[in-house]
C-alpha cells in the first residue's frame, strides 16, 4: 500500500508535532516554513523540508501540492499568509485543508474561501485540559464537535466481568464503547460477547453530558 502524502506549512510546536506523528505513523510529509531554523529541526524526520514561502504558487506547484493526499496549515501568528496560502492550496485542488485559526474573525474568512477543516488549538486542548481536571479519571479524550466526544477511562468496578451486550450502554446512557485497551495495552476492537476484565480502559463515544454521566456512575 502506497504511503499517504501530506504537507505541513508552518513548522513552530504545532507543525514540527504534527509533522514527527504523522512520520511515526508511516506517511510521507513535506515539510515547508520560511524559517531556516524550523526547517533545521524537521530535516531529519520529514521526508523532505524546505524553506520557502508558501504563499508563492509558483513554489507550491513546484512541491506538487496537487498530490498531496491533505495539507495543514500551521501557521499561527501571520494570518494574512495563513489565508493567501489556503487559497492558493484550494485553487490548486487540494483534496483536503486543514488550517489552524486563531479568532472567530478568521475562522470565518477561511470558512468562506472553502477550507475544509478550521481547527483552534489553543481553545480546543483548553476545553480538553479543564474538563479532565473537572473530570478525575479520563486518560484521553478528543472532542468531535457538536457535543459528542470520545474518552478513554478504566474500567469501573460495577462494568468488571461483564460482557459489552450485558452493560446495555446505548440503552441505559446513550454511550456506545468503541475499542477496548487489554491487560497487555493492546487495543482491540470488541464485539457484544467480550468480556471486560479487571484493569481494562475503555473508549467511549456519546454526548458530553452523557458520558459525565456514565463516568459519575460508582464514583
Amino acid at each position: 500500500m502506497a504511503k499517504k502524502k501530506f504537507m505541513v506549512i508552518g513548522l513552530g510546536i504545532l507543525g514540527e508535532t504534527v509533522t514527527r506523528t504523522l512520520c511515526e505513523e508511516g506517511a510521507e510529509v513535506l515539510a515547508l516554513d520560511v524559517d531556516p531554523l524550523y526547517v533545521e529541526r524537521v530535516k531529519d524526520t520529514s521526508a523532505i523540508a524546505v524553506q520557502g514561502d508558501s504563499t508563492d504558487p509558483r513554489l507550491l506547484d513546484q512541491l506538487g501540492v496537487s498530490n498531496m493526499d491533505a495539507v495543514m496549515v500551521c501557521i499561527g501568528e501571520n494570518f494574512p499568509g495563513a489565508l493567501m496560502t489556503t487559497v492558493h492550496l484550494l485553487d490548486r485542488g487540494v483534496k483536503h485543508v486543514a488550517v489552524r485559526a486563531t479568532s472567530d474573525i478568521h475562522a470565518r474568512l477561511l470558512s468562506r474561501v472553502g477550507a475544509h477543516d478550521i481547527f483552534f488549538v489553543e481553545s480546543e486542548m483548553g476545553r480538553s485540559i479543564a474538563h479532565r481536571l473537572s473530570t478525575p479519571g479520563i486518560l484521553h479524550e478528543m472532542d468531535l464537535g457538536d457535543g459528542l466526544r470520545i474518552v478513554e477511562f478504566a474500567a469501573r468496578t460495577w462494568m468488571v466481568d461483564k460482557t459489552i451486550s450485558e452493560l446495555a450502554l446505548p440503552k441505559n446512557f446513550r454511550t456506545q464503547i468503541i475499542a477496548m485497551r487489554n491487560e497487555l495495552n493492546s487495543l482491540v476492537l470488541p464485539t457484544p460477547e467480550s468480556r471486560i476484565l479487571e484493569g481494562y480502559k475503555i473508549v467511549f463515544v456519546g454526548m458530553t453530558a452523557d458520558l459525565d454521566t456514565l463516568m459519575k456512575v460508582g464514583t
